[in-house]
This record gives C-alpha cells, sequence and structure tokens, in this order.
C-alpha cells in the first residue's frame, strides 16, 4: 500500500479562543513509568501515568483575549473561590483544548488541560509580541475523524511589531520614555505542582506560585541613571538607597514608600495605544562589561513587590488596547 504522510496548518483552540501559530504546535505524550525488577532482569516497564505537554508558539497577535488565556493567571485580585484566579493552591488543568487538524481533518480534545508555563513576551520593533507557552493535559485525548475548523479569527494586521518605551513611576526624564537595545522581555513566572494518586495516575496540576519579571538592556540611560533606577544611588535626597531587608520593588521615599508601577507604551498602527502595565517593580542592577565594542551595561531585570490590600492579593500585570 502507498505511504500516508500527514501533514499540514493545524490550530489550537485554548478554551474557546483560536491560538494561529508560528511554526509547528507540539502535542507530546508524557509517560511514567516503574520498572519491577528480579534476578533475571527487569520485568519490563509497567505504566504510571501519563500526561500530554503541547508547546507552541503563537503568532503574536496583540488582543487583550489571546494574551487573557495565554498568560491567565496574574492579571487579577486573587479571590478566594472554586473559580479564582490565580491563587496558589488551586487547579489549573480545567480547561477544554481543542487541536484542529487539517492534515486529515481531525480533531483531538483534551477536557482537562490548562497553561502551566505563561507565554513569554516580546515588546519589541522587531519581533511579534508572542513567545513560546506551554499547555498541560491530564487526560486522553479523544479523536474525532471529521470537524476540523480554522475559524475567522486568522489576523495578520494585528501581529504588531512597534517601539516601545518605559515610563517608571512618576518618575521625570529621562525615566518617563525609556528605550531598550533589543526591546523588553516579559516572563509570568509560572511555578506548578503535579499530583499523583497511584490508582489514577495525575489527577491535578496546581499553581504553586507567580513570580513575574521584566528584562532589558536601557539604550538611553547613562551609568549614573542606570544607578538611579536601580536605587543604588540617591537622587537628590527624593528616593533612597535600598538597604538590606527592604523588598527591591518597594518604590522611591525616604522614610515611607511610594510603590512604582512600569509602564510600556506602544503606538500600533490601528491606531490605538498598547498599554502592558508590571505592577509595583523595582529594577536590579546590571552586570557591567569594560572594554572596547561591548555595551557598558548589560540586562536589567525588574521584579515586583508582593502587594495586598485589606488582606486580598492584587494583580501582577495587565495589558489593556485603546
Amino acid at each position: 500500500m502507498p505511504a500516508i504522510v500527514c501533514q499540514g496548518p493545524a490550530v489550537l483552540v485554548l478554551d474557546g479562543e483560536n491560538i494561529y501559530c508560528d511554526k509547528d504546535i507540539i502535542a507530546e505524550p508524557n509517560y511514567e513509568t516503574f520498572e519491577p525488577g528480579s534476578q533475571l532482569g527487569s520485568l519490563g516497564e509497567r505504566h504510571k501515568s501519563i500526561k500530554w505537554k503541547i508547546s507552541a508558539t503563537p503568532i503574536g497577535m496583540l488582543t487583550t483575549a489571546q494574551f487573557g488565556k495565554l498568560v491567565p493567571y496574574g492579571t487579577a485580585t486573587e479571590t478566594v473561590s472554586t473559580s479564582a484566579s490565580g491563587m496558589p493552591g488551586f487547579p489549573i488543568c480545567t480547561n477544554t483544548v481543542v487541536l484542529h487538524s487539517f492534515a486529515t481533518g481531525d480533531t483531538y480534545t483534551w477536557l482537562k488541560a490548562g497553561v502551566t508555563k505563561g507565554m513569554v513576551c516580546d515588546m519589541s520593533a522587531i519581533r511579534p509580541f508572542a513567545g513560546p507557552v506551554e499547555i498541560t493535559a491530564i487526560d486522553i485525548p479523544t479523536y474525532a475523524a471529521s470537524g476540523a475548523a480554522w475559524g475567522t479569527g486568522y489576523n495578520p494586521d494585528v501581529v504588531f511589531t512597534q517601539p516601545w518605551s518605559l515610563a517608571v513611576g512618576g518618575r521625570s526624564t529621562p525615566f518617563d520614555a525609556i528605550t531598550a537595545r533589543e526591546g523588553f522581555k516579559f516572563d509570568p513566572g509560572y511555578t506548578v505542582k503535579e499530583h499523583y494518586d497511584e490508582n489514577e495516575g495525575i489527577v491535578a496540576v496546581t499553581l504553586l506560585d507567580i513570580k513575574p519579571k521584566i528584562m532589558f538592556s536601557p539604550s538611553n540611560l547613562s551609568p549614573a541613571e542606570i544607578h538611579e533606577l536601580c536605587q543604588t544611588i540617591a537622587a537628590g535626597g527624593s528616593d533612597s538607597v535600598r538597604t538590606i531587608g527592604q523588598a527591591i520593588g518597594r518604590g522611591i521615599g525616604t522614610t515611607s514608600f511610594v510603590a512604582e508601577d512600569h509602564v510600556f507604551t506602544a503606538n500600533l498602527a490601528s491606531g490605538d495605544t498598547a498599554t502592558f502595565t508590571f505592577k509595583s517593580g523595582g529594577a536590579k542592577l546590571p552586570k557591567g562589561s569594560f572594554g572596547p565594542g561591548t555595551d557598558r551595561h548589560g540586562e536589567i531585570e525588574i521584579v515586583p513587590a508582593r502587594v495586598t490590600t485589606t488582606g486580598v492579593g492584587q494583580a501582577r500585570f495587565s495589558l489593556a488596547i485603546a
């Protein structure tokens, strides 16, 4: 019989949102086994658990709907409820994921899936906004030989590659319009825990923590201004140097501190403005390179302080387009 070649485009549907991707969407079954032994050698591998790792890189459609599905934790107040958003300890494999393959018009559907590595985002003039994302599914997919549908959401016009700038708190020039040599990279920093039962295998994945960060190399700050941004020198006595024990994201001040939101903006070709807000952040001093042909300062890392209001954890970051 002739060889069968299965290939062609596919679209990933995550919790009802069509995610159109660059390059391949990888659906990889991860088997966990155990191996009883004997004096005559192994008795062979036996099944312990299975999960699916679905890896993809979205094409970078900059919409709040796409961002909300691909970076689902950290954008809302941590309300303690069965539908908590970004609440550590709560299960995250609660969504439906469908992979529509157009090789033979078939679909694969997982009912217990969720984002376990949030999308890394590029705020850059030469790279699309979306980076890799990883989804974990803890059930066996159902297969249908027909029903693949591309949908109507594929829109290259919202794959924006525009320059971004950073404004830090209420600071003045140059801290109200910082630019980066190679753009700003955002990592939502999710960590998760898998839970097992020997009778069922993996039964849940829960969110452990959210530790977001921003990385960038500034292109319009002097060495002294970089030290001021990172609060290793004081500026006019208004923002004291951080001391041992203080939060990196404590903000500026002398005795009482005002946390600083880091606000990234880009003017989109559509006429809208994209605003990404990294809340209550602080910058860490980068390493320095001293020599001909190299830029002095390397990559700055911005990390947040943990902020609560009346005992409730607040959002860590947000994206708005208007």
